[in-house]
């Protein structure tokens, strides 16, 4: 547990961003995850879609109604004034839990996604998972390979966050084999599951695999 803890949790926590968050992925992050903390203005987007959060937590720059909703949660309304983070990570490193599904942090800023991703390459030891209504995202922050168990047919994009080899990989209609993956360099975007016991394995971390949201338990295990 890090020194910064503030909130412990013995269940998932979905944290939301202020990015687009639809109905149809808060229902699916509310079946796995019973704990829901804003960071920051996703507050407003937890509103908009009727629901209160169990915490915020950010430096509320952007809030609707700080003050309404200090008052109102207490010592859940926390506020965080060092700007060396986002509010994304200050969730992170506030918040322990045994998984995280974030949603508010794709599909709107790119630059919010980007700084997203790469904030857990910071945290190896968190589990947690991106989700919006086109993908859902994992980053291999402490794991050098993946298990792709998702059926024949199904999507899946393979991209690096820093240069890392594939050493070798199975089941993928594009296999990907001694392929050398950089920003700038080859990606494998919109590969194909072929066959049952599709992986992949790299020399080192940092990959990002997305998918279709449905094949969400695949990533979960």
């Amino acid at each position: 547990m890090s020194s910064n803890t503030v909130l412990i949790h013995k269940e998932p926590v979905a944290i939301v961003g202020g990015g687009p968050v639809s109905a149809k992925s808060l229902k699916l992050a509310r079946e796995r995850c019973p704990i829901v903390v804003a960071a920051d203005s996703g507050a407003d987007r937890l509103v908009r879609l009727e629901t209160k959060p169990d915490a915020i937590i950010g430096d509320m720059d952007s809030i609707t109604g700080a003050d309404i909703w200090a008052k109102e949660l207490g010592r859940r309304f926390i506020r965080l004034d060092e700007q060396d983070t986002t509010d994304f990570e200050k969730c992170l490193y506030s918040i322990e839990a045994p998984f995280f599904l974030c949603l508010g942090f794709m599909g709107g800023r790119l630059d919010h996604t980007i700084s997203a991703l790469n904030t857990v390459l910071r945290y190896p030891d968190k589990k947690l998972l991106f989700l919006d209504d086109h993908d859902v995202v994992k980053v291999l922050a402490n794991e050098a390979s993946i298990h792709l168990r998702m059926p024949v047919g199904s999507r899946v994009s393979i991209m690096p966050l820093k240069q890392i080899r594939c050493l070798s990989s199975r089941g993928l209609r594009w296999p990907v084999d001694n392929k050398r993956l950089s920003v700038g360099g080859h990606l494998s975007v919109s590969n194909e599951i072929e066959r049952e016991g599709a992986a992949v394995f790299f020399d080192g971390t940092g990959a990002v695999i997305a998918a279709d949201p449905e094949n969400m338990s695949a990533f979960i295990g």
